[in-house]
């Protein structure tokens, strides 16, 4: 029997990353025994492991369309080369998660764990009573890219509390959930991870059509049979063009 090809991704569970493997490959269910999925614990570890042949592919973040490029994947992809053989776009739409302590929930919180599409999102952030009081959160926990990506909430929202950086929106909901004085910016599947928490507001992402694309990478010097058979074959070629062009 041929042994399922392992897919690493930055973990845990719950990630806009968790998410882009999801979308391209299937859930844990519809690719079982086909594939599986391996969470790591940063960006630069999924390429560490397809090197090093403990896994079979990767998916890494690529660009988001408010930010641009996700610099720790191009510089892996700059050092080490891997072969790209596809690419998925994952809606961003980003939630304010907390503790039930902390604030109320929304009236009407997601009724499943998923994101929004992009057409869906409403341009001004859902959140709670503006009674409530803000200044009691001393932290807020997210990955460094999600701080561009809502600046407009920021500025007239938690602005006494510090802004932690973590290795994914799915780790910043898990420390919120033991943190107190503290709220989490994450995708709404993070709840996943973090059940102890609730959505304080939603949708608090810039742009409405906020995305970041993922490439799936495989060892160059391999074709072990990793894909959705929608692989482009020039998708390669137009990727280290971009990568190597930001060197030239």
């Amino acid at each position: 029997m041929t042994s399922a090809k392992t897919i690493a991704f930055l973990g845990p569970r719950g990630t806009y990353s968790e998410q882009a493997v999801i979308q391209y490959f299937g859930t844990d269910e519809e690719v079982a025994g086909r594939y599986a999925y391996v969470p790591t614990g940063s960006i630069d570890e999924c390429f560490e492991l397809l090197d090093a042949h403990k896994v079979d592919a990767a998916v890494v973040p690529y660009s988001n369309s408010t930010n641009g490029a996700v610099r720790l994947s191009h510089n892996q992809l700059r050092t080490r080369r891997p072969r790209v053989i596809g690419t998925t776009a994952v809606p961003v739409a980003h939630y304010v998660l907390c503790r039930p302590d902390v604030f109320p929930a929304l009236p009407s919180p997601p009724s499943s764990i998923s994101t929004p599409s992009p057409n869906s999102s409403s341009s001004s952030p859902a959140s709670a009573e503006s009674g409530d009081s803000e200044d009691a959160v001393l932290r807020i926990y997210s990955h460094p890219q999600v701080w561009g990506q809502c600046n407009r909430y920021l500025a007239t929202h938690f602005t006494r509390a510090k802004r932690v950086d973590v290795d994914s929106t799915a780790a910043a909901a898990t420390m919120a959930q033991e943190d107190p004085r503290s709220v989490a910016i994450a995708s709404v599947a993070a709840l996943r991870v973090a059940p102890k928490l609730q959505v304080h507001a939603g949708n608090v992402q810039d742009a409405a059509g906020n995305a970041t694309t993922f490439l799936v990478v495989e060892r160059r010097d391999d074709d072990v049979g990793v894909g959705n058979g929608e692989e482009d074959p020039e998708l390669d070629k137009r990727v280290y063009e971009e990568v190597d062009e930001e060197t030239s």
